[in-house]
């Protein structure tokens, strides 16, 4: 193993070399077995690729090159897996950013994926959001939730009273989008008055009067049915409201109905803040 140590030319012994102190190499260093390197309380190793970019570090196996570590723009690392020309794939820091490269260390836009059918990622977690199909601000998901929620079933001027067999209520989330699902079964209402109401809707509309709310997609009761019964909901604060039209008359407020046995099954869309 030929080499300078220092400014003069040596030949070190195969069989090994214990060097005391600091030792400078100008040129070729191969070392034939296992390399150890031992540092007590401070930097253990230094790589410098000087006066250009590029690899700073390469990684064989078997002689081929399977990976290394980049220098980028001067300040950048960029860590290459299986670099194959375009076949690789990387990473690349830059201004609080990783961004993705090729197997040459060139950042790409669009053109690899973060695992696959059989090698999945389990959880994500971002402080952020996440924009799909595109960079702008429509195209940025912040918020996904699901959850439950607790339908109550009164009266707009006098609550009455009210016993349940029993209640559920779900809810999605998707940005401001809200779908929400609820079953009232085998209730029994007294003493109620004024238009029907269904409060304890998990968030807020958006809108504040019922000339902007949103409309039930669907709603299936057996509450006092007539020859001719439209039927329709809208969100107002996280209240429910109801109106009906009656063998064709003007749409007006749903009136709550005191009764036995009533069955609400309803599925909605509405928009939140």
């Amino acid at each position: 193993m030929a080499g300078y140590i220092g400014t003069k030319a040596v030949n070190l012994s195969t069989t090994g070399a214990d060097i005391a102190g600091d030792a400078d190499v100008s040129g070729a260093l191969d070392v034939g077995g296992g390399l150890t390197v031992d540092n007590d309380g401070s930097t253990v190793l230094t790589v410098d690729r000087a006066t250009s970019d590029g690899t700073i570090i390469d990684l064989q196996k078997s002689g081929s090159s399977v990976g290394n570590f980049q220098s980028r723009s001067g300040v950048v690392s960029t860590i290459v897996l299986n670099p194959a020309g375009t076949d690789g794939a990387g990473l690349t820091g830059g201004t609080d950013t990783v961004t993705p490269t090729n197997g040459l260390g060139t950042i790409t836009d669009g053109e690899l994926d973060l695992g696959f059918d059989n090698g999945k990622f389990r959880d994500l977690y971002l402080s952020g959001g996440v924009y799909l199909g595109g960079t702008g601000a429509a195209n940025k998901l912040d918020d996904y939730e699901e959850g439950t929620w607790t339908p109550v079933y009164r009266g707009g001027t006098t609550a009455g009273t009210a016993t349940v067999g029993s209640t559920e209520g779900f809810y999605t989330k998707i940005g401001n989008s809200v779908t929400i699902w609820l079953r009232i079964a085998n209730m029994t209402i007294s003493g109620a008055a004024g238009a029907t109401l269904i409060t304890g809707l998990p968030f807020t509309s958006s809108h504040g009067s019922a000339a902007y709310a949103s409309v039930a997609m669907a709603m299936t009761h057996n509450i006092d049915f007539a020859t001719d019964r439209n039927q329709s909901l809208y969100v107002v604060g996280t209240s429910l409201n109801g109106l009906e039209s009656i063998n064709g008359t003007t749409w007006a407020d749903w009136a709550v109905t005191n009764s036995s046995g009533i069955y609400i099954n309803i599925t909605m869309t509405y928009r939140t803040s």
